[in-house]
């Protein structure tokens, strides 16, 4: 089976979306947030963009997690590297995919954030609506940039204007590509 890779900004829908295929398709889930705080960072954007060490150890712990087990993974965050992760692990072999929201509304990314967002590093951390509304444009520049690069690579970018629609198509498409 292919293994999945899943890159966008936060926000997106990246980590429900792999968790939904980790139940509904019996693949394994590998959070890079998860093993990004491992090397003690805690701002993936700045690591990502000024620490080429730690995203190296990143793909190598991706490499070697897949290597040593036979099951199929999903791999999602936002400090992959997808360029990076393209040159070690063939496209025909794998799936990647790209999730952001460059043109959405603030408010409405906000709404959808309020109204589906259940980690609380965002309640913790953002809790009025204009350090939400910070945290959206920040996102919505992250997103262009991503499409930017994904388009580059021919990976498929889904527009996550429509949260609920966006899991689907992006789950649909997933379905289709194994």
């Amino acid at each position: 089976m292919k293994n999945i890779f899943i890159w966008g900004c936060g926000r997106s829908g990246k980590s429900k979306l792999a968790k939904r295929i980790g139940k509904e398709l019996s693949y394994s889930v590998i959070h890079t947030d998860t093993i990004m705080n491992n090397y003690g960072c805690r701002n993936p954007i700045i690591w990502q963009k000024n620490d080429i060490d730690k995203r190296k150890y990143l793909i190598e712990d991706i490499d070697k997690t897949i290597k040593e087990t036979s099951q199929p993974f999903v791999i999602e965050g936002v400090c992959l590297d997808i360029e990076h992760l393209l040159k070690e692990f063939n496209a025909t072999d794998n799936i990647f995919i790209c999730i952001g929201y460059p043109n959405i509304s603030m408010l409405v990314k906000v709404f959808e954030i309020e109204k589906y967002d259940t980690d609380s590093w965002v309640r913790k951390n953002h809790p009025t609506r204009a350090c939400k509304e910070r945290l959206v444009y920040d996102k919505i520049k992250d997103s262009r940039i991503i499409q930017t690069i994904a388009s580059k690579n021919n990976i498929k970018f889904f527009e996550a204007n429509d949260y609920l629609k966006t899991q689907e198509l992006a789950f649909e498409y997933i379905k289709n590509k194994l």
